[in-house]
């Protein structure tokens, strides 16, 4: 099964982190204004100012949109889409499980919890509108016992693109994907990672922002996967 590895960055809001491409076969960086320039390797750059459909929408509904339904952007057809925000930095083993793994695949919360718990969360954290959560809350048939999970890596399959070409449609009304992906995905079933977000043998989730204290964590962490990564 052939797989491409992308992900997204945008040059108004995310660190330009070091990305270490050797490993990946394929790889896209789709990117917003400029291009990341700290990268190793030789990864296929696309600026989406540049593609027509998505000229004319702003950047969080491009993000969505590229997130979910990278078919939709590429010239070439793929098995598997696995997607890393830009900031999550995957070793060789993940890369490796990723491109054998033959279904979609989702990391649990990792908060735990239903549908239900995450709108509260959102709510209480001001992360969202009321008013668009109002909005949300108006879905028909909406069904908050639904498992919930992490969207910032996933590996995808074009069985799900109907489900996410109809999702499309709230990107706009509603900014959080993770209260939407339950709705569209429930009539799939859904598979998980067997590891979570904090095992470096995996990944690293670096910070969004690089206080001093967030600075100290990131370079003993990187570190700490330099090493696991070369073991």
């Amino acid at each position: 099964m052939q797989t491409i590895f992308y992900t997204f960055y945008n040059s108004k809001y995310d660190i330009d982190y070091y990305l270490n491409t050797k490993y990946f076969n394929l790889l896209i960086i789709f990117y917003c204004y400029s291009p990341p320039k700290r990268y190793f390797g030789s990864p296929i750059l696309i600026k989406t100012k540049d593609i027509a459909d998505l000229k004319n929408k702003n950047d969080y509904v491009i993000s969505r949109l590229i997130k979910f339904s990278p078919w939709n952007y590429m010239e070439n057809k793929f098995s598997k889409y696995v997607y890393f925000d830009y900031r999550i930095k995957l070793s060789r083993k993940f890369i490796l499980y990723a491109q054998k793994s033959e279904y979609s695949c989702f990391f649990k919360h990792r908060e735990g919890g239903i549908l239900r718990d995450e709108i509260i969360r959102i709510l209480s954290r001001d992360k969202s509108s009321v008013k668009s959560i109002r909005d949300y809350l108006n879905i028909k048939k909406l069904n908050i016992n639904l498992p919930i999970t992490e969207n910032g890596v996933m590996i995808l399959t074009k069985d799900l693109e109907n489900s996410f070409h109809q999702m499309s449609s709230m990107y706009n009304t509603v900014k959080r994907d993770q209260i939407l992906t339950p709705i569209f995905l429930q009539n799939h079933k859904i598979n998980y990672f067997e590891f979570n977000l904090s095992n470096l043998s995996f990944l690293y989730v670096r910070p969004k922002v690089l206080n001093f204290i967030n600075l100290l964590k990131f370079f003993y962490r990187e570190l700490l996967f330099t090493f696991i990564w070369n073991r």
